[in-house]
């Protein structure tokens, strides 16, 4: 899957929660639409979360890791490890 496709799949009540990513040499940098973000749970937000990493976006993509952002707010990214990619929360 590449962040064009994931970007189209994860869209509620017809708007998109990817607003917009760019990709800057193995990394991509997305920004997640904050109206729709911040009306999830925070369980909710969590399994987005496993869910951007369980797309395989980043290895199909042949990407290092991926940032996530909302608004100005740095959410967490997915880095890799030795069982494939994993989510990171942001400190």
């Amino acid at each position: 899957m590449t962040l064009a496709e994931l970007k189209e799949k994860l869209k509620f009540e017809n708007q998109p929660l990817i607003l917009s990513y760019t990709i800057q040499s193995n990394s991509a940098y997305v920004q997640l639409n904050p109206r729709m973000w911040n009306q999830f749970s925070a369980s909710q937000q969590r399994q987005l979360c496993d869910q951007f990493v369980a797309s395989n976006f980043v290895a199909d993509m042949k990407l290092l890791n991926a940032w996530f952002r909302v608004g100005a707010t740095d959410i967490g990214h997915i880095k890799p490890g030795l069982g494939g990619f994993s989510w990171v929360p942001a400190k």
